[in-house]
């Protein structure tokens, strides 16, 4: 089947700058430029989370897996939480409610 591909002269005729001549591409594969670096926004609720699992990191140590409701949530507002953050979050602001004055 080559054989006769070559056979036939089809790219004997053609030069490289001819083929590649033909290659036709959109801009939107290659993202349409540069982009500007920039830090990604942390949510004020992530925040919340990270500082109470830094002050109270035993609160959430148990804490293996989101419950199913709350991975989709977590995952479609696409924070970056982990299970022991959010769960020992969970747990201190509803012992700081418990507390009274």
């Amino acid at each position: 089947m080559a054989e006769k591909i070559f056979d036939k002269g089809y790219f004997r005729e053609s030069t490289p700058g001819e083929l590649y001549r033909q290659i036709e591409v959109s801009r939107e594969d290659f993202g349409g430029g540069e982009k500007k670096l920039s830090k990604k926004t942390v949510h004020p609720f992530v925040s919340l989370c990270r500082k109470i699992n830094s002050m109270f990191p035993s609160l959430g140590k148990n804490s293996t897996k989101f419950e199913p409701k709350y991975k989709d949530a977590v995952d479609f507002l696409d924070w970056d939480l982990t299970p022991s953050e959010f769960n020992g979050s969970v747990i201190f602001v509803f012992s700081a409610w418990l507390l009274p004055d």
